[in-house]
């Protein structure tokens, strides 16, 4: 099991490096549905202490190299523009859906006609350059934290009212990258669970802390949380212990997880799980 789920990470990370944002997208897919499954199985089953420790080990030189935003963004800015060009050479007839219905009259013109009009209100290279600024923006913003509060909004308000393109494109790169951060949390989450199982191996019940598993040498550091630049959230309530990252909304929800199919900004992600029965202490 150890074995398979390593496959799709490596998986996941080979083609979350490709060279567009739909490749990106399929490598963190693969790896979230492997994060889920191997949560389960570290807890459902008693794996020897070996194979915890290879596992945590293979995992913590997989997080260096995961799926990167930035990236896919650097290369999906040369095939975006391409795209433009070719946009603007079919006329206004391609963006006729998209335009205003105030502009509806131009369209009753002959078609060179249309496509003159619309050069002259916004020339080709305003729209690429435009555009190009676009996707520097969307780089830039990948390369730095998620956290600082209100860079999304920033980044919407410098967004041209009249460049459509980027403004169809805005909600989807702004999606790919929650899910690539959202990604990285999981992967972390995952090693902090492992190095959980194997303290309650050892100890016989959870740390009250995720500073106990510095302590005794479980994990070097606790990882921060991508979405918060803090370390991750852990507590034991009622039975149960609750491993999770804050999420997009960037605010502690106490940890009210939501589903993998679902998107909504008011819930944290990460794991629950019943805590078991106390062992006795080990010497």
């Amino acid at each position: 099991a150890v074995d398979a789920y390593i496959a799709v990470v490596r998986i996941g990370r080979h083609y979350g490096t490709a060279r567009t944002m739909i490749d990106h997208l399929v490598g963190i897919a693969c790896i979230a549905i492997g994060t889920q499954s191997a949560f389960k199985g570290v807890y459902r089953y008693d794996y020897p202490e070996k194979e915890l420790r290879r596992f945590l080990k293979e995992l913590g030189a997989l997080r260096g190299n995961m799926p990167d935003y930035a990236h896919a963004m650097s290369s999906e800015r040369a095939f975006g523009l391409g795209t433009v060009d070719d946009i603007m050479r079919l006329g206004p007839g391609g963006l006729r859906m998209s335009m205003p219905m105030r502009a509806e009259r131009l369209w009753s013109a002959p078609a060179p006609l249309q496509a003159r009009l619309l050069r002259v209100l916004v020339p080709d290279r305003t729209v690429k350059k435009d555009m190009a600024k676009f996707y520097d923006r969307t780089i830039a913003a990948g390369k730095k934290p998620f956290y600082p509060a209100g860079a999304r909004e920033e980044f919407l308000d410098r967004c041209k009212p009249w460049n459509i393109f980027a403004r169809l494109l805005l909600p989807a790169v702004t999606r790919a990258r929650v899910e690539a951060e959202k990604c990285r949390a999981m992967l972390e989450m995952l090693r902090v669970a492992i190095a959980l199982k194997m303290y309650h191996r050892d100890v016989g019940v959870y740390p009250d802390g995720l500073n106990w598993l510095i302590a005794d040498k479980y994990l070097k550091a606790v990882p921060a949380d991508p979405f918060s630049g803090k370390p991750l959230k852990y507590r034991l309530d009622k039975g149960e212990f609750f491993l999770y990252s804050v999420g997009e909304d960037m605010k502690d929800n106490g940890g009210a997880l939501t589903r993998v199919a679902d998107f909504g900004m008011s819930a944290d992600c990460g794991f629950r799980s019943k805590l078991p029965p106390a062992k006795k202490f080990k010497k």
